[in-house]
């Protein structure tokens, strides 16, 4: 089932949605190496154009999706490697490119660090703080599935930092 682009499976797995953006995100880098031919073009120019057709439909809604199994997030890595090496030819020392795990997990904690203001509709859901830690209780999970999902994720990346 498919809801504002976002591609559901009844295991709540996210391979399903993950290849769905690989695939039209793949057909995209035909773009960047048409717009390379063009003489004028600068490396900046090829990774303003990458992010604006390309990042952006390998980023939506990412941190729904942030606590991914690594070879979901190696598939979207791969398509990021691919523009990388149209943009800066082959042999690029340079992180031009953001990985995009950090980018998601930034965006994540972001989201979820939002929560616990108390004008944020959903602050009555934010998980309770431990008084002589400082640190976020983490809620009970028996499944993988569960414990990857974006809230524990996101209240075990902040008790790690």
């Amino acid at each position: 089932m498919t809801i504002l682009g976002i591609v559901f499976h009844h295991s709540m797995k996210w391979k399903a949605h993950v290849h769905h953006i690989v695939k039209k995100a793949a057909q995209r880098i035909h773009v960047l190496k048409t717009i390379r031919r063009i003489s004028g073009v600068t490396k900046n120019d090829l990774i303003l154009v990458y992010k604006q057709i390309t990042r952006s439909n390998l980023e939506y809604n990412s941190p729904l999706f942030v606590g991914i199994l690594k070879s979901d997030s190696m598939l979207l890595d791969r398509i990021q490697n691919r523009c990388h090496r149209v943009i800066c030819g082959g042999a690029c020392p340079s992180g031009c490119l953001v990985p995009l795990k950090l980018r998601r997990e930034h965006q994540s904690i972001t989201l979820f660090k939002n929560i616990f203001d108390t004008t944020h509709p959903l602050h009555y859901l934010a998980p309770k703080t431990l008084k002589h830690t400082r640190k976020i209780s983490v809620p009970f999970s028996r499944t993988l599935l569960r414990q990857n999902s974006f809230v524990p994720f996101c209240i075990n990346l902040l008790n790690d930092s």
